[in-house]
C-alpha cells in the first residue's frame, strides 16, 4: 500500500426521526372517517398529489404521520421503502395510507389499486398491517376507503415472530 493511500473506512451512520408540527389525536383510528378527518383537511388543499402514512400502535392510536411522496397534479411515485421507513423507526404495529386527488375524483386509479396490493403483500412480509388506504378529495370531506370497498384482503394479519 502506498504511504498516501488510506485504508478503506466504513462510515458509521445514525438515523433519527425529526418531529414536525403536531397533529393532535389520542383516539384510535378505527374507521376511515377518523383517518380522513385526521389528515384530510391538511392534504385536500394541495395542488398536487401527496402521499402520507399514519403509523399506529397496537390499539390503533396514531403514533405519528409522515409525508412520503409529493407528485404532480395527476400522479405520485411512491415506493414501499419510503412508506416503511417511519413505521419501522416508530415501532408501529400497522399503517394507514392516505393520499389526495386534486381533481376531487376519489375513484382509485389502476396505479392506486396496484400500490395497495403491493403494500398489502409487503406489509405481510415485514409483520405490519395495512389497515387502510384512503383517497381524499379536494374538498376534504369526500373520501374513498379501500377497506370499506372490500378491496383489502385484511387477511394480512400480523403473524407471530418466527423462531429461527
Amino acid at each position: 500500500m502506498n504511504k498516501k493511500e488510506k485504508p478503506f473506512q466504513l462510515e458509521v451512520v445514525s438515523i433519527r426521526m425529526v418531529k414536525d408540527a403536531p397533529i393532535y389525536s389520542d383516539e384510535p383510528i378505527n374507521t376511515p372517517q377518523k383517518a380522513a378527518r385526521l389528515l384530510g383537511k391538511s392534504i385536500c388543499d394541495m395542488d398536487r398529489e401527496v402521499v402520507y402514512v399514519i403509523n399506529v400502535n397496537t390499539k390503533s392510536i396514531p403514533i405519528n404521520c409522515s409525508l412520503v411522496a409529493v407528485g404532480t397534479l395527476t400522479a405520485c411515485m411512491v415506493n414501499p421503502r419510503e412508506i416503511f421507513k417511519s413505521a419501522f423507526l416508530s415501532n408501529a404495529c400497522g399503517i394507514i395510507l392516505l393520499h389526495n386527488h386534486p381533481s376531487n375524483d376519489i375513484t382509485p386509479s389502476d396505479t392506486d389499486v396496484r400500490l395497495t396490493q403491493q403494500m398489502e403483500e409487503a406489509c405481510q412480509l415485514v409483520g405490519l398491517e395495512l389497515f387502510d388506504h384512503i383517497i381524499v378529495g379536494s374538498d376534504g370531506e369526500r373520501y374513498f376507503s379501500f377497506c370499506e370497498a372490500g378491496m383489502l384482503s385484511r387477511s394480512a394479519k400480523v403473524e407471530p415472530d418466527i423462531d429461527v
